[in-house]
């Protein structure tokens, strides 16, 4: 399980995506850029997911082909996320293999 989202929804990765279980019910978010490998929410109706090869992307459920890529200034969105934290002002700051501590 990637997390427990503010509407007690369980969120499980994919092999290219994301899978959501809520009351019962499950929703495949599928991409096709491989697994996300953390997800954070940060707000109702608001994620971001943490990806190997497609860097940070925020998305909503209730529109699920609407994906916004979040690139470094080069351009490069491979930039191997391995931890998210959604700071309480409102940063979101990315760890990443390659770039180092993101925000």
């Amino acid at each position: 399980m990637l997390l427990e989202d503010s509407d007690s929804a369980n969120w499980f990765r994919l092999n290219d995506g994301v899978a959501r279980l809520r009351d019962g019910h499950a929703n495949e978010f599928r991409w096709g850029f491989g697994p996300a490998i953390m997800i954070q929410q940060d707000r109702p109706g608001r994620y971001w997911l943490g990806t190997f090869s497609n860097g940070v992307l925020d998305f909503s459920p209730r529109d699920s082909t609407r994906m916004v890529s979040y690139p470094l200034p080069d351009g490069t969105t491979a930039y191997e996320v391995r931890a998210m934290l959604n700071a309480i002002d409102g940063n979101l700051w990315i760890g990443s293999a390659r770039n180092g501590l993101l925000r």
